[in-house]
């Protein structure tokens, strides 16, 4: 915590129960952090307060102990130029969906309103409504590790029309994308 305050969010592998307190298999794409508050306990743990800043891929882990270390490289998104207009529709449909969630569930973080006006790159809303309203994370991780931009947003948008329907059998009255 002394040093640029950034670190490695990974998604444990599937099956790491048995490495858990050790060094437990991770998927290969984590998102980078910037450390915004720390408390140290005093058992050795920190509470954080993180924020993404960027998708990256591990390279390699330089040291295991007494956290680990990795040299990772950025995830750049990827899509032909021809399809930008369906992602930037895309993007825009997924922050209209995710204010109407966010207004209907009060647990939601506040990031999710006004979304379209605050966010305007389709990977930064992705990215945001990905980590605030995918209860999966093993979808989460998959739209993590999704270097196509037009899928990821397809991928996510996938998701909230799944999350619509589990919140309408709750009772709750949403319909999202109802131009489709």
């Amino acid at each position: 915590m002394s040093g640029d305050k950034r670190l490695g969010f990974a998604h444990l592998r599937e099956g790491c129960e048995q490495e858990y307190f050790g060094t437990p298999p991770i998927h290969k794409t984590l998102t980078m952090c910037r450390v915004l508050d720390a408390e140290r306990l005093h058992d050795g743990r920190w509470n954080t307060i993180i924020e993404g800043i960027e998708r990256v891929e591990l390279v390699r882990e330089t040291q295991t102990e007494p956290f680990r270390v990795a040299e990772v490289v950025p995830v750049h998104d990827q899509f032909a130029k021809q399809d930008l207009a369906e992602i930037v529709a895309l993007a825009d449909q997924i922050a209209l969906a995710a204010e109407q969630i966010a207004a209907k569930l009060p647990e939601v973080p506040r990031p999710l309103t006004n979304l379209r006006n605050v966010l305007q790159h389709p990977s930064i809303i992705c990215d945001v409504v990905t980590g605030a309203l995918v209860r999966d994370p093993y979808a989460r991780q998959s739209i993590l590790e999704e270097v196509n931009l037009r899928r990821r947003l397809q991928l996510l948008r996938i998701q909230l029309l799944a999350l619509a329907g589990e919140l309408r059998e709750e009772g709750v009255e949403i319909d999202l994308f109802h131009s489709d």
